[in-house]
């Protein structure tokens, strides 16, 4: 796959948070590889957009100026029934195991919390484009590039082994790590992750769950640690206060965002 960069000269400022705007457009990236089996280009571009009052009323938005934000793929495509539809939560054309159907409601509550829009193009035969309209910013800009805010930072291309039973659970975590920039190595049981232990790189984080039949994840990260005792541990359960292991818990249910920020924090404790 090749990504192709259109960004617009002098493109007007947006006031938005960052690392959810990464994740948003790492999210339409992925969706566009995977809408291309066979390889291609996809188009990320930027470019200044006047809103009509037309436009403004059938997407609910003010009219205005925007910055829009476009990921286009050559793909195969939507109907017009599937495209309708895509900004639903666990709406997915993936095969099952693929994806959550997350991914896109998750880019489209960005938009909305972003007082914008997210607008999906489809052609059968011909691609995909999905656009992100974020109003323009008329305050004063700051110069520095390090923004203030406590929101996740991204990964650094660490890997992670998750452990996890409940495949559409494993599936949405897997795909939030990877839009996140980390390596996934997934595991559907304790015997399972441990056949992949060895295989892991350095500075590597097992995220397991703790409840799991057959081995659990308690008994999984002894055994983990003993074969790789510098591995980082994260436990995920529905039942966290009941197990006293402190820190290292990330409750469930669990959204990207506290996702994001658990892992960051144990892999940089």
């Amino acid at each position: 796959m090749t990504v192709e960069i259109a960004a617009a000269p002098a493109t007007w400022p947006v006031c938005i948070d960052r690392n959810q705007f990464e994740s948003a457009l790492l999210n339409l990236v992925v969706n566009a590889r995977d809408a291309m089996p066979g390889g291609g280009v996809v188009r990320v571009a930027s470019a200044n957009r006047s809103v009509d009052e037309g436009f403004a009323v059938a997407h609910d938005l003010t009219g205005g100026d925007y910055v829009a934000i476009s990921v286009e793929d050559h793909g195969a495509g939507l109907d017009a029934a599937a495209a309708a539809r895509v900004f639903e939560p666990f709406f997915t054309t993936k095969p099952a195991g693929r994806g959550t159907g997350l991914g896109l409601s998750m880019v489209y509550a960005f938009a909305r919390q972003s007082r914008g829009a997210a607008v999906f193009d489809s052609v059968v035969g011909r691609g995909t484009t999905v656009t992100l309209l974020l109003p323009r910013y008329l305050g004063e800009v700051i110069a520095s590039r390090d923004m203030p805010g406590d929101a996740p930072r991204p990964g650094g291309g660490e890997t992670i082994l998750l452990v996890e039973d409940d495949a559409d659970v494993r599936a949405y975590a897997a795909e939030q790590l990877r839009a996140l920039g980390y390596a996934v190595v997934e595991a559907a049981s304790g015997e399972d992750a441990l056949e992949r232990l060895d295989a892991l790189p350095p500075r590597s984080l097992l995220l397991t769950d703790v409840v799991m039949p057959g081995l659990g994840g308690l008994a999984l990260a002894s055994a983990a640690l003993t074969r790789r005792p510098e591995l980082r541990i994260l436990f995920t359960t529905g039942y966290a206060e009941g197990i006293g292991l402190g820190d290292a818990v990330l409750p469930k249910p669990f959204d990207g965002r506290a996702l994001a920020a658990k892992v960051r924090s144990v892999l940089d404790a």
